[in-house]
């Protein structure tokens, strides 16, 4: 691999292979029997749902610069809300309508129900997701296609990707940034987790 971020070898089927093993993982959840069952394949869950955020946004910044850049990382932010808040009222339709069916609680249901959406689409994911400019070309676009993404990189002067190496988690430990924003991110979800605990 030459120590590079598997993202830039394998991008094209990284994010849509992890995706299928989160959608396998949660069709699993609704055939657990016991609560050590359930915490694990949330742990895998969440192991496997991690890179997703940090890829996305690096496939982003792989083709797009400056104002493209924010408006799609933007779009992206608000549709992650929107299914979020999509996905409540499908549950709870579910969860409703569901309780009891082919002999099942309705919880059971919810997990079976997302793994159906998600399965679908993680496979399609293999066929249709662009990766980064220099993963290998999906089928609709050209080379002339790739060559202009790479030349607009350029002109706005992106840098590209250099190795994985001990050099780079020093140098990102050492910052003072890191250690903030997840201190900050912590709190922020910790904080609203109880507020919402006592609220509700």
């Amino acid at each position: 691999m030459n120590n590079q971020l598997i993202l830039q070898t394998r991008a094209r089927w990284l994010l849509p292979g992890l995706e299928v093993l989160w959608g396998i993982c949660t069709f699993a959840q609704s055939r657990v029997t016991n609560v050590n069952q359930i915490y694990a394949l949330r742990f895998l869950v969440g192991m496997l749902e991690a890179p997703v955020f940090a890829g996305t946004h690096f496939i982003l910044g792989s083709w797009y610069s400056g104002p493209e850049l924010f408006k799609r990382a933007g779009t992206w932010f608000i549709c992650n809300a929107l299914g979020t808040m999509v996905s409540g009222y499908l549950q709870a339709a579910a969860y409703t309508n569901l309780s009891g069916v082919g002999g099942m609680p309705g919880w059971r249901w919810l997990f079976i129900i997302d793994g159906i959406f998600t399965i679908p689409v993680a496979l399609l994911g293999f066929f249709i997701f662009p990766g980064i400019p220099d993963s290998p070309r999906p089928f609709y676009l050209t080379e002339s296609d790739i060559s202009l993404a790479k030349e607009r990189l350029a002109r706005a002067k992106i840098r590209r990707p250099g190795k994985l190496n001990a050099d780079v988690f020093k140098r990102t430990l050492k910052r003072w940034h890191i250690w903030v924003f997840i201190f900050c991110y912590a709190y922020v979800y910790d904080f609203t987790d109880v507020v919402f605990q006592y609220w509700l």
